[in-house]
C-alpha cells in the first residue's frame, strides 16, 4: 500500500501558505520520519496512522521572522488524491467552457 503525505508549512504573516511538499509513504516508519523531519522536535497535535487517512498539525517555534510558525500534515489514500484532482479537472473544464462562451458573445 502507498499513501500520499501532504506537508503544508504555515506562516503567521499568511503570505506564503501552500503545499511545500508531497511524499509517497509506504510504512508507518516512513510516516513518522517525515513528520519528525518537519516538526523541528515539536510534537504534533494528533497521531497519523499508516493505512488510514487523516490530518494533524504542529506549532513550530524558533527561527527568523520569515520561517514557518506551523506545519499541517494530510495523509491520503492515492485513490482519494486522484478523486480530488478529477474533481478539480471537472471544475476547470466547466470554467473554460464558460469563458469560451464569453469570447463568442
Amino acid at each position: 500500500m502507498k499513501q500520499l503525505l501532504r506537508i503544508t508549512k504555515t506562516y503567521g504573516k499568511s503570505d506564503a501558505d501552500g503545499y511545500t511538499d508531497e511524499m509517497i509513504i509506504t510504512s508507518q516508519k516512513e510516516l513518522e520520519e517525515a513528520i519528525e523531519e518537519n516538526t523541528w522536535r515539536e510534537e504534533p497535535w494528533g497521531t497519523l496512522k499508516f493505512g488510514e487517512e487523516g490530518c494533524t498539525s504542529a506549532d513550530l517555534s524558533g527561527g527568523g521572522w520569515d520561517e514557518p510558525t506551523g506545519v499541517d500534515f494530510q495523509l491520503l489514500n492515492i485513490a482519494t488524491a486522484i478523486a480530488e484532482l478529477e474533481k478539480k479537472k471537472v471544475n476547470i473544464d466547466r470554467e473554460i467552457k464558460e469563458y469560451k462562451l464569453l469570447i463568442e458573445i
